[in-house]
């Protein structure tokens, strides 16, 4: 039988395992659905849909080389702030995350069977537990319980996870997918702010700590593949976006992003994880991307692939373009 009370002691005890987990109990910031720019997302606004764009080329820093069996994979993990939750994407089914799993091939038939589901099979779980608004230590004191609390439904219905020793354990490998360091970012912009201070030494200890759960053997014995994103510049290495917010600037942002983009790198390579490369990605796609003088300007795709609702999510075009990313990379570990 389900033992609820106890299940979640021992979730607790992982935790505390993890000694660096206690130390990252700081007093929680604003939860609000924020971006890194601090604005407030609509995710509900009509955004005209955009046709794919085939070609995407490699990007980001491939670190895994698992050269894995794809029927050895159970589970798709999503985990992060609200791009990874879908916010600027029309509907749901137009959010990277879904694209991923399963392709809308209804507005996407050239990805037709591009898609995970397609990849691992059709018995792939899909657990999609990001929230907008969240940082990197709302990620760890929020969402790895809300994904436990998961895992151990399926595993007392006998839905694709396995019930070991009171707790859950997942047969085969995962594959998690994870956006995350926005909003620690946005959590940084007051007036005389280092950007790259204690906020980002903080992100990547919390960073470290979700490498941490997902390690855990006793969860999963198979082994993990992680990919995580970066920060991406809605600016364009500009420092403003006069188009979509007139009259506000943000200096030293671009840079900062290089070095967070850095620190990001430095992890996957220390801790065989994928970096998908978000940054260089959108650059020539922000709020700049019609000026034929930025150093980003990309006249093979002159197009925006950020929501002109809310300045910061990716929109339709964002999205897909997302999901190409992740998608090349985790078909480079898994032919």
């Amino acid at each position: 039988m389900h033992q609820p009370n106890s299940q979640k002691a021992s979730f607790r005890r992982t935790l505390r395992h993890h000694g660096r987990l206690l130390r990252l109990r700081s007093k929680r910031m604003g939860r609000a659905t924020l971006g890194v720019l601090g604005l407030l997302a609509a995710a509900c606004g009509s955004d005209r849909l955009e046709p794919p764009v085939l070609g995407l080329s490699k990007q980001g820093q491939h670190a895994q080389g698992l050269r894995a069996k794809a029927n050895d994979v159970s589970h798709l993990i999503v985990m992060g702030d609200s791009i990874s939750e879908g916010l600027g994407a029309q509907s749901q089914t137009m959010s990277y995350a879904s694209l991923l799993y399963r392709n809308n091939d209804a507005v996407y038939p050239h990805e037709r069977g591009h898609d995970l589901v397609h990849h691992f099979g059709p018995n792939l779980s899909y657990i999609n537990v990001a929230h907008a608004g969240d940082t990197s230590n709302d990620v760890i004191r929020f969402q790895l319980q809300r994904l436990s609390d998961k895992m151990m439904a399926e595993a007392t219905s006998g839905t694709g996870v396995e019930l070991r020793d009171n707790t859950w354990s997942v047969p085969g490998r995962a594959i998690v997918v994870m956006t995350v360091g926005g909003n620690d970012v946005q959590q940084a912009m007051r007036p005389n702010t280092n950007f790259t201070g204690p906020v980002l030494t903080h992100s990547m200890i919390n960073l470290r700590a979700i490498l941490d759960f997902f390690e855990d053997k006793r969860h999963f014995p198979g082994g993990v593949s992680l990919y995580f994103g970066n920060v991406y510049d809605v600016t364009d290495g500009e420092d403003q976006m006069h188009a979509c917010m007139p009259g506000m600037a943000f200096p030293g942002m671009s840079d900062a992003l290089e070095v967070w983009s850095s620190s990001y790198a430095e992890l996957a390579a220390q801790r065989n994880a994928t970096l998908v490369d978000l940054l260089s990605l959108f650059r020539g796609h922000g709020f700049n991307f019609a000026n034929p003088d930025n150093p980003y300007f990309d006249a093979r795709d002159t197009s925006l692939w950020v929501y002109d609702r809310d300045c910061i999510h990716p929109n339709n075009r964002g999205h897909h373009k997302l999901r190409r990313a992740f998608l090349e990379h985790i078909e480079q570990d898994y032919p």
